[in-house]
């Protein structure tokens, strides 16, 4: 399996991981019936930490879609090389060390490595765009 495959996969359990982050909390502070019910009283009040885990959750539902549509392309265009297993890299690590940088708020660090996962998508949309147009 391709890096770029396997960096979308593993991006998906990030996916997973912070959904989980995101809705643990607020689980645990309402309780399971407000959970299993329509939530039409609205959701719980919970910690800092909680909400800043489920904007950080909100966050990566933004790139990873595109990401995601930007590696399986070039692996179908059959368009993988160093430059999108790079991308694919730096959008991962990025992605990964992006969650404690936001829950814990370590300043400047989050927007850095905010900053990596965004080239690695644009590394990434450049490399298909080049392997589109042939």
């Amino acid at each position: 399996m391709s890096i770029e495959l396997v960096c979308v996969a593993l991006g998906g359990v990030l996916v997973l991981v912070q959904m989980l982050l995101a809705a643990g909390p607020r689980m645990m502070s309402a309780g399971v019936d407000w959970a299993m019910g329509p939530r039409d009283s609205g959701p719980p009040a919970v910690s800092l930490a909680a909400q800043r885990a489920d904007r950080a959750f909100r966050n990566v539902l933004e790139t990873y879609p595109v990401f995601a549509a930007a590696a399986i392309g070039v692996v179908v265009a059959d368009g993988a090389n160093g430059l999108s297993a790079v991308a694919a890299i730096l959008y991962l690590v990025g992605r990964i060390v992006y969650v404690p940088a936001y829950i814990v708020p370590m300043g400047p660090l989050r927007s850095l490595v905010w900053g990596l996962s965004l080239l690695g998508i644009g590394l990434m949309l450049l490399r298909l765009l080049v392997v589109a147009a042939g």
